[in-house]
């Protein structure tokens, strides 16, 4: 019972994404694409004394990778930078709430892998 409240969460936020829009004024972007899936993701982030203070993303991907960026996004709103680089995929599933597939991991992670492109220096 629990793990459908957390699938239909995931449909919910696919239908729905609360975070996806542009930033006019990001101070950080990076895009990031998972070719299997076919998703394709710019993300967005204002961040002032390394304190990401607001981020978004626009793009298109499936349930998983829309939903974990959401949710992924309420967690790291308010945080610093460098906290962000240590996340992993056990952080992203636990956000999901249900077990992922190795299949659909790189799905899941789309989101935390850009942000940590992004926030590691390696993209602007």
């Amino acid at each position: 019972m629990l793990e459908e409240l957390y699938k239909q969460r995931i449909i919910d936020l696919y239908n729905a994404p609360p975070h996806k829009k542009n930033l006019l004024d990001a101070t950080h972007q990076a895009n990031g694409n998972n070719p299997t899936c076919g998703d394709l993701i710019t993300i967005q982030a204002i961040v002032k004394d390394n304190c990401i203070v607001d981020i978004s993303y626009t793009g298109e991907g499936c349930a998983i990778s829309q939903a974990a960026l959401n949710l992924l996004i309420n967690e790291i709103v308010g945080k610093n930078i460098t906290d962000i680089i240590s996340y992993t995929f056990e952080d992203v599933q636990t956000l999901l709430g249900v077990d992922i597939s190795h299949a659909r991991s790189n799905c899941a992670t789309l989101g935390l892998r850009t942000c940590q492109k992004m926030f590691d220096g390696t993209s602007n």
